[in-house]
């Protein structure tokens, strides 16, 4: 019996059969996020999975062009306020539908008059970077980003 199984398992293992949910979704792991203007480093998000919601943390900020060395969130609320921007859980609620991670919310984490701001948002793999859409009330009517892999990208 114990030998059967053990064919069994062999045979589908070497056969490529995979196995829904057990295959790394492309977005998750580490993105670079630059400055639109300068394209200069700003920093780097960690996507990863909690279940099967995809959050978003800042893992790397840099102070060197940004200016500010240790950023908080002054203008978010509740348990948000006043934290420390590293580290902080900024993107929350992607659910997998198709292709793309829709039906979450984003936080605005620069250093403008709305920070703080949560929007929906949708992320999705293309060729080599990651997208995100802030929105909000319909995609159409969003602002789209575009993040590079953190270990493919030069810091200058």
């Amino acid at each position: 019996m114990k030998l059967r199984l053990f064919i069994a398992l062999t045979f589908l293992l070497l056969s490529g059969v995979t196995f829904a949910g057990l295959e790394k979704d492309p977005v998750l792991g580490q993105w670079m996020t630059r400055d639109k203007d300068t394209g200069n480093p700003t920093s780097i998000i960690e996507l990863y999975l909690v279940g099967e919601e995809l959050r978003g943390k800042i893992v790397k900020l840099y102070p060197e062009y940004s200016g500010i060395e240790n950023p908080i969130c002054s203008g978010c609320n509740g348990i948000l306020k006043n934290k420390n921007i590293l580290g902080m859980t900024f993107i929350s609620g992607l659910k997998k539908i198709g292709d793309k991670w829709s039906g979450g919310k984003v936080i605005d984490l620069r250093n403008v008059p709305w920070q703080g701001m949560s929007v929906s948002c949708e992320i999705w793999r293309e060729k080599e970077m990651v997208k995100i859409k802030a929105f909000f009330w319909f995609p159409v009517f969003g602002s789209e980003d575009s993040w590079e892999r953190a270990n493919d990208a030069k810091e200058s």
